[in-house]
């Protein structure tokens, strides 16, 4: 009777062993973490995927005409070449279609003054128009993360939020968008 009880206490303290082994990550793939940010040229192929992402540019952005703290949202559909844009400063606003190329505004609604370059009717070219998105270090497992963004508009940056998923090699999306394809690296300190 005494050899079964050793028998099942081996047994049992291997089954122990072996759980304590994958839960601290002995023989699992390591974590792995993008190793750059993307820098993105704003284009008709990858507008969508910043709708919802609104940026503040606290000296404004000269091409409005704005000085002062100035945010741009962008609205519309995630999957047409062209999007929407709010455009709010000094408590006035003003919003139509955004388009790329470089990128260009075509103010519809707006309570800014009629010689403002926000005014109904004007369009606003901007260049250059890009975005960076943070994904250095964040890890690539296919989760949505929120991150930060920065939009340069002509001499200005602004800054954002917005959610993206890496996925295990190394796909950068936003939405159904894919941004970039990235070099991917394990974590510090991850368990090989």
């Amino acid at each position: 009777m005494k050899s079964v009880k050793v028998i099942w206490a081996s047994v049992l303290g291997s089954v122990v062993l072996a759980a304590g082994l994958v839960a601290c990550g002995g023989g699992s793939d390591p974590v792995l973490v993008a190793t750059s940010d993307v820098n993105v040229k704003l284009a008709s192929t990858n507008g969508g995927a910043f709708v919802g992402t609104t940026l503040s540019f606290p000296s404004g952005v000269p091409d409005f005409g704005t000085a002062g703290t100035t945010t741009l949202s962008i609205g519309g559909s995630t999957t047409s070449t062209t999007q929407t844009a709010t455009i709010s400063a000094d408590g006035k606003t003003a919003s139509g279609d955004m388009g790329y190329g470089s990128c260009f505004f075509v103010i519809k609604t707006s309570n800014f003054a009629d010689n403002s370059a926000l005014a109904v009717g004007k369009t606003v070219v901007v260049n250059p128009c890009e975005m960076k998105v943070t994904t250095a270090g964040l890890v690539a497992n296919g989760g949505e993360q929120l991150t930060r963004v920065s939009m340069t508009l002509g001499t200005q940056l602004g800054a954002g939020s917005i959610k993206i998923t890496i996925t295990p090699d190394g796909i950068v999306k936003s939405g159904s968008s894919q941004l970039a394809n990235l070099s991917l690296t394990p974590a510090t300190g991850a368990g090989s």
